[in-house]
């Protein structure tokens, strides 16, 4: 069978969904589609996508595909635009694979500051993703006026994340967008999200962004929920424009990273700002001691204080 994921926009998504049905293995080019991707954030949208926390449940049947936004190599995905509401949303195409996994995890976390996934569903060799369309810029882009409540919301978002029994394991600015038009931070990409009831031998492999992740973590020791506190401390960091400690490769940022020497030039960094509160919140968030961060994460509202 011929399938053209574009004839299908401007169409309702149960005539895409049949589609799905009677394809073929291999006969949609997803193997390597992620979740969370670009497309995610496009600001040509045409449409309100902001969710509001009591906005109905989303079927299949209520959606209209609106827009074909890509496909390929780099994924199938459009929005679509829900019949009852108005409200845009992201539709993905998934192969059966890690990005499945992801939405199903990621559907677990129900927070206004954490990509909303609405529906997962499979369809013959496919599934069907509905998720929030986020259109905005990441947080590596742009730094918002307000980032005590920018900090304030994330460090919320991780709360949900641990309670929902998972790790993030790649908290970073890059997997921050700032919601258009507010800047509410959206904490994205679950695609490296450890479940801890799972058991998992796979989650308990060293992955991640070798920065942002804490000493721990090479070590070769279980993800825990402090991992994402540590990860938060080095993005704050980041946003307030300290100097990561320069290295030439994981070679040479393992023993740094193992011997506190990363970590405490950080701090260092951390040292010379103006505004002692984030400073030493975000020194807080990554001391050695996973008890001290966790404390840090659940009293940030008080260590952010206006």
């Amino acid at each position: 069978m011929l399938f053209r994921p574009a004839a299908f926009a401007g169409r309702p998504l149960p005539e895409l969904v049949a589609a799905l049905n009677r394809l073929d293995p291999g006969s949609l080019s997803t193997a390597d589609v992620r979740l969370f991707d670009g497309r995610t954030t496009v600001a040509t949208a045409g449409g309100d996508a902001r969710l509001p926390a009591d906005h109905p449940d989303v079927d299949i049947p209520g959606i209209i595909l609106d827009q074909y936004l890509g496909g390929g190599g780099q994924g199938c995905v459009y929005s679509g635009r829900i019949t009852a509401t108005g409200k845009l949303v992201a539709v993905k195409l998934l192969s059966h694979g890690r990005a499945v996994r992801e939405a199903l995890l990621a559907g677990r976390v129900r927070h206004p500051n954490v990509l909303r996934v609405l529906r997962a569903q499979p369809a013959g060799h496919y599934w069907v993703v509905l998720m929030e369309l986020v259109q905005g810029t990441e947080l590596g882009h742009t730094r918002p006026n307000d980032l005590r409540s920018c900090f304030i919301r994330l460090a919320d978002a991780l709360h949900a994340v641990a309670a929902a029994r998972l790790v993030h394991r790649d908290v970073k600015p890059a997997n921050v967008l700032l919601r258009s038009p507010d800047a509410a931070p959206v904490l994205v990409d679950f695609g490296l999200a450890v479940d801890l009831g799972s058991g998992d031998e796979e989650d308990a492999e060293v992955s991640g962004t070798p920065l942002f992740l804490p000493p721990e973590a090479w070590r070769d020791a279980r993800p825990d929920p402090a991992w994402d506190a540590y990860a938060l401390g080095i993005t704050a960091a980041t946003v307030l424009g300290v100097t990561l400690p320069v290295c030439e490769g994981v070679g040479s940022l393992r023993p740094v990273k193992l011997d506190g020497r990363y970590d405490r030039e950080v701090s260092a960094g951390l040292e010379l700002l103006k505004d002692r509160q984030i400073a030493d919140w975000a020194r807080e968030l990554i001391r050695p001691e996973a008890a001290r961060r966790m404390a840090a994460l659940k009293s940030t509202g008080d260590w952010l204080a206006a």
